[in-house]
């Protein structure tokens, strides 16, 4: 009886450290889905930064220079959004707690988000310049 018990207490415990682990991937997973849906956009961000930049060098009325410099800045700040967040972020929680290693990947997680937010509204904000300045 006491092998049955502790056999059965052993295959609990097992389960929910797979379980914990299978938490833990799941919600590193969507914080890279969501880095990797930010980086797709980062293409475009580069590409409308550049245009803008060449539309600034031109001669503009200063409506339009204040719209442009507003779209460029927007791009700047959710470019280096992203950089600030690819280099403070740490893939490796190896050993840590299994709460504070989802406490950390949900911070993570909000503030990928946040970016991916600043980005879609910078490129946004960009595209309408830019449509509306064509050469």
């Amino acid at each position: 009886m006491k092998k049955l018990l502790i056999i059965t207490l052993l295959s609990g415990l097992l389960y929910s450290c797979a379980d914990t682990k299978q938490q833990e991937k799941q919600l590193y997973q969507e914080v890279i889905a969501l880095h990797d849906s930010v980086m797709a956009e980062n293409g475009v961000l580069m590409k409308n930064k550049m245009k803008l930049d060449t539309i600034l060098s031109e001669a503009l009325p200063l409506p339009a220079k204040d719209s442009a410099l507003q779209a460029s800045k927007s791009l700047s700040t959710a470019d280096e959004a992203m950089n600030t967040w690819m280099h403070q972020f740490e893939p490796d929680y190896t050993g840590k707690p299994h709460a504070e290693v989802m406490k950390y990947l949900q911070q993570q997680k909000t503030q990928i988000t946040k970016v991916d937010s600043l980005s879609k509204a910078a490129i946004s904000l960009s595209n309408a310049f830019l449509s509306n300045h064509k050469n």
